[in-house]
């Protein structure tokens, strides 16, 4: 009888510290947005680490029209 009441208490505590255990989930939630806090910034300065060598490819393009249109012009001046 004494086995199976001290087998019926520690059931119940391992059942309560297992309950408690899964039911707290303030940390993991704080953690879960201080993560995508993280990975939000890391995706915005990769962002902008590509896209500036992009956009002085693009100025860099404008300015080769530019001065291509005015050689063109140029040259039709000249006819």
């Amino acid at each position: 009888m004494k086995k199976l009441l001290f087998s019926v208490i520690i059931v119940f505590f391992l059942w309560g510290g297992i309950f408690l255990a899964c039911s707290d989930n303030k940390d993991v939630t704080s953690e879960k947005g201080a993560i995508e806090k993280m990975t939000e910034e890391a995706g915005k300065k990769m962002a902008d680490t590509l896209s500036a060598p992009i956009e002085k490819a693009r100025k860099a393009a404008e300015k080769e029209k530019e001065k291509l249109k005015g050689m063109v012009d140029t040259a039709n001046d000249q006819k």
